[in-house]
């Protein structure tokens, strides 16, 4: 193969795998879900106050919950955390709230406080 047919090739793969990347990236099954999407048939919303509870919530749950996460980041502090009002409405609307406690995530102490029909381990 000459060189110049070898780069055509290298080219053609390049684009191909960015293009793949690009669809994937798009496409992922994302388990942090909308705190206003209403949930899916057989699934039970569940709220965590970080991505690491939101993580112990989709590994025991699967597929029968819809998992959302108030605090994102990893480095985000969550003793200095202020909630929003998105973030009410998704404690509002979940069944279950996971969070810490013991003064790590007070924010969320107090959204689970105006959730009085969601189940809450702290």
């Amino acid at each position: 193969m000459s060189p110049r047919r070898i780069m055509s090739v290298l080219a053609a793969a390049s684009a191909l795998t960015v293009l793949a990347l690009g669809v994937t990236a798009c496409s992922s099954s994302n388990k942090q879900a909308s705190a206003t999407a209403p949930a899916s048939a057989g699934t039970i919303k569940v709220v965590a106050s970080t991505n690491g509870w939101g993580s112990v919530l989709s590994a025991v749950g699967g597929d029968k919950v819809q998992v959302t996460s108030i605090i994102h980041d990893p480095s985000a502090d969550p003793h200095s955390y202020q909630s929003t009002a998105e973030d009410a409405l998704a404690a509002q609307n979940a069944k279950i709230l996971l969070g810490n406690g013991g003064g790590y995530d007070n924010f969320f102490t107090k959204l689970s406080d105006q959730a009085p029909g969601a189940k809450t381990t702290r």
